[in-house]
């Protein structure tokens, strides 16, 4: 009877020594198809010499939306924080009031305005892929401005 006992015993004590434990994780994910996204990369016209002989400076940023293959949208840009009428405007960071006209368009030759109405709008059909849409830009010449940071914020809306 001793044996069988000595036998059970030992027998819990490695069933107990087993009973340690290990995790792990696993990550769960899902894609939404129906949707549409939209990010935009700044415009900078760099330099400006804000005197009555300033040349006129262009530059380039982008719109870039993600929508499904087929999915139909439209983006439009509004007239920014600073504008004044239908008038795209930056203003002086510091100091007293003091803006600089620009425009933002739809093509190089930069004669159709981007904007938020109906012809000024880009519309376009999704491909699953990030599309790129060129935002062309001026900075008409001539304008007298003081030294210093000129900005404005124009927002984006993604119509779909």
């Amino acid at each position: 009877m001793r044996r069988v006992l000595v036998a059970l015993a030992s027998f819990v004590v490695s069933a107990a020594a087993s009973a340690a434990q290990s995790t792990a994780t696993f990550g769960v994910s899902a894609t939404v198809t129906s949707g549409c996204g939209v990010v935009a990369t700044p415009v900078a016209f760099g330099t400006y010499l804000g005197t009555a002989a300033s040349p006129a400076v262009d530059a380039l940023g982008s719109v870039v939306v993600t929508c499904p293959a087929g999915k139909t949208y439209d983006v439009r840009l509004n007239n920014g924080a600073n504008a004044s009428g239908g008038q795209r405007r930056m203003r002086v960071v510091l100091g007293p009031a003091s803006f600089l006209n620009y425009e933002l368009y739809r093509n190089p030759a930069r004669t159709q305005r981007f904007g938020n109405s109906g012809p000024e709008r880009v519309n376009g059909v999704g491909s699953g892929l990030p599309q790129t849409i060129p935002v062309y830009a001026r900075l008409p010449g001539a304008q007298v401005a003081p030294l210093g940071i000129h900005l404005d914020t124009i927002q984006v809306t993604l119509q779909f």
